[in-house]
């Protein structure tokens, strides 16, 4: 019984780590029906810390609605969130900005939405904008997600130029990061004051975008790794 188990995370008070691993794919009423008491259960819990769910490519419907952003508003302990292998559409997209910018901006440390089908460019950087509100996010990882356009770059470029920016550790591997994305990239670099590691990998960075990197790390004290 999924509300069951479901019921028996949500009232564990001890509880750190739940990791998720594939979601039923099937997508009719009833198992939807089952997802939604699984996630409306569990997200009663107040102990977790770490929340990892594999989507198994399923669509993720109201699942992140009705489960995954009552838990975000009502924790105050997360640190980890990894979501990956979902099938996004623009409400699941906008449901994921509002559970990170209603839950506790304290908390969470490092953030991984990866294999997001349905990430569009709008979407990821309304994301942004939404990590930007929170305090102690160090680690920040959306590769895998294919992501095309300039907006969530700029979005990316302003908030790595906060003063009050603790990234540490940034992920943007396999997008469809260009060379205007990349000067973009390189401007906030020059100003940025705590990354450590940045991997740009199979992006489509061509001579202009790798030069504009390049000339960004003559005045970055602090980036150990590039690649």
């Amino acid at each position: 019984d999924w509300e069951k188990e479901g019921g028996c995370i949500g009232d564990n008070t001890h509880l750190k780590t739940l990791y998720i691993e594939k979601c039923i794919r099937r997508d009719d009423k009833h198992v939807r029906e089952k997802n939604r008491a699984f996630f409306r259960a569990v997200a009663r819990n107040r102990s977790i810390t770490d929340l990892i769910i594999d989507g198994n490519k399923a669509h993720t419907g109201d699942m992140f609605a009705i489960g995954i952003l009552p838990f975000l508003e009502n924790s105050s302990r997360l640190r980890n969130l990894d979501l990956c292998n979902f099938d996004m559409d623009t409400k699941s997209n906008m449901d994921i900005v509002t559970a990170l910018s209603r839950c506790n901006k304290q908390s969470l440390q490092r953030l991984e939405f990866h294999c997001l089908s349905g990430m569009d460019d709008e979407s990821a950087a309304k994301l942004i904008d939404a990590v930007a509100m929170h305090r102690n996010i160090s680690d920040l990882m959306l590769g895998f997600n294919d992501i095309v356009g300039r907006q969530w770059i700029v979005a990316l470029g302003n908030l790595l130029q906060k003063p009050a920016s603790q990234l540490v550790d940034l992920n943007i591997a396999h997008n469809s990061i260009g060379n205007e994305a990349a000067a973009v990239l390189g401007n906030a670099l020059a100003k940025n004051k705590t990354l450590e590691d940045l991997d740009l990998d199979y992006n489509a960075i061509g001579d202009e975008g790798a030069a504009a990197l390049g000339n960004s790390l003559a005045d970055n004290k602090t980036l150990k790794n590039l690649s």
